[in-house]
C-alpha cells in the first residue's frame, strides 16, 4: 500500500491510497482499477477497501482508491453536490494521472457498488481516453427516479442523506485536523439535503449530470438485484445490438463478491 496525492490542475490534491501488486519484476507495467467514493478511505471504508484491492492486487492490477475532493483525506471544498460537474472534472484528471504514472500500461477499469458504480457510469459517458472498462453494482443513470433521494418519485430522507451532510465538516485521518484552514469550508459547505429538497420534481437538475447509457461505448457490466430499486436500469440495458453495456439481474440480494475475496 502506498499513499500519495493526485494534483488537480486548480492546485488542490486528491488523497489516494495505491495498491501494488507485490514482486513487480523491473519496468513491469499494470492496469489500475479506480474506486472514486466520499466515504473516507483511511478510516470509513479502510478495511473493505483492503480486502477488495489486495484481491486485485495480487492478480496484477494497481488498484487505487481515492477519496472525493473536500472529503476525507482529500484537500478542497466539498462540491455543491453528488455527482457534480467538479466529481467529475476531478476524475478526468484522476484517471489520466494515474494512466501516466511509472508503474502503468495506460489501461485505466472504474469499479463500485452505489456512488462508486454510479461515477463510473458518468466518467464513462464522458470518453476519457485511458478509461477501459467499468464494472456498476447498484447504479443507475436515473439520478430522480432510482437514486436515494426520490424513489420512484417520493421524497426519502433516511441516515445517509444525514450522514452526507455531516461527513463534509469531518477533516481526515489520522490527523483529524482542527486547524480553521481545513475545517471552514467544510463546515461553509451547505447541506446537500436542502438543495435536493427543492427540486422534488424530475427535470434539468437532475438529468444534467449524465447522459444516456447508450452513449457508453467501452465494456460495461451493470449489476444489480431483482428487488433493488436500479433494476429499472439493468432490465433496460439491452445488451443485444452493439451495445457495450452488458447487464446482470441477481436473484439473491448478496451479489457484491468483494465482500467475500481474501
Amino acid at each position: 500500500m502506498e499513499k500519495t496525492w493526485i494534483p488537480m490542475k486548480d492546485g488542490v490534491r486528491l488523497a489516494a491510497t495505491l495498491y501494488m501488486p507485490d514482486g513487480a519484476k523491473t519496468g513491469e507495467k499494470f492496469p489500475a482499477l479506480l474506486e472514486y467514493l466520499p466515504y473516507r478511505k483511511d478510516d470509513g471504508t479502510a478495511a473493505g477497501d483492503y480486502s477488495k484491492h489486495a484481491y486485485f492486487a495480487h492478480r496484477g492490477y494497481v488498484g487505487a482508491r481515492v477519496d472525493l475532493r473536500g472529503f476525507g483525506a482529500s484537500e478542497g471544498v466539498p462540491p455543491e453536490r453528488e455527482y457534480s460537474e467538479q466529481e467529475q472534472v476531478d476524475g478526468e484528471q484522476v484517471i489520466d494521472w494515474l494512466a501516466h504514472q511509472s508503474w502503468s500500461n495506460g489501461n485505466v477499469g472504474m469499479f463500485g457498488i452505489s456512488w462508486g458504480g454510479f461515477n463510473a457510469l458518468q466518467m464513462a459517458m464522458r470518453h476519457p481516453p485511458a478509461l477501459k472498462a467499468i464494472l456498476a453494482a447498484h447504479a443507475t443513470a436515473e439520478l430522480f427516479h432510482d437514486d436515494v433521494h426520490y424513489m420512484d418519485g417520493m421524497a426519502h430522507v433516511d441516515e445517509f442523506e444525514l450522514n452526507m451532510d455531516m461527513a463534509q465538516g469531518w477533516a481526515g485521518a489520522p490527523e483529524y485536523s482542527l486547524d480553521e484552514k481545513t475545517l471552514g469550508p467544510r463546515f461553509d459547505s451547505p447541506p446537500w439535503s436542502l438543495l435536493y429538497l427543492k427540486h422534488q420534481h424530475d427535470g434539468p437538475f437532475w438529468r444534467d449530470r449524465v447522459r444516456p447509457l447508450s452513449e457508453i461505448i467501452i465494456p460495461t457490466f451493470l449489476l444489480s438485484r431483482q428487488r433493488s430499486r436500479h433494476a429499472d436500469e439493468v432490465e433496460g440495458a439491452d445488451p443485444r445490438g452493439g451495445r457495450a453495456v452488458e447487464p446482470f439481474l441477481a436473484e439473491r440480494a448478496r451479489l457484491w463478491p468483494c465482500y467475500r475475496m481474501a
